[in-house]
């Protein structure tokens, strides 16, 4: 996941615990993401936008990038499952894969 023009790997860290970490989960902050409002509803509902919203509202880093460079895609896997993915100037995880990382060093 090297990008010579960003720490794309401190950023998907970055990322990976904003998903781990529910909102209001810190006392007097709404910092996290907002998982369960993705639940049952439409597979074909716009959520993307609402989502990286919220994420660059609590992870001011990527409020500083230009907007092209973090988006969100999804691919469906049959009738009822969807992946949903994080793109990070051409390099992207998916959100279930961001629940095994954890802080290292940087």
């Amino acid at each position: 996941m090297a990008n010579a023009a960003y720490n794309v790997d401190l950023l998907f860290r970055m990322i990976a615990h904003w998903v781990q970490t529910k909102p209001y989960s810190y006392l007097g902050s709404s910092y996290g993401a907002p998982l369960e409002e993705i639940l049952q509803k439409p597979l074909s509902s716009p959520i993307a936008d609402a989502f990286l919203a919220k994420m660059r509202a609590d992870i001011p880093v990527l409020a500083a990038l230009p907007a092209s460079v973090v988006t969100m895609y999804a691919e469906s896997n049959g009738i009822d499952r969807k992946y949903i993915y994080i793109d990070i100037d051409g390099s992207a995880v998916s959100l279930s894969d961001l629940e095994g990382v954890t802080r290292g060093s940087y």
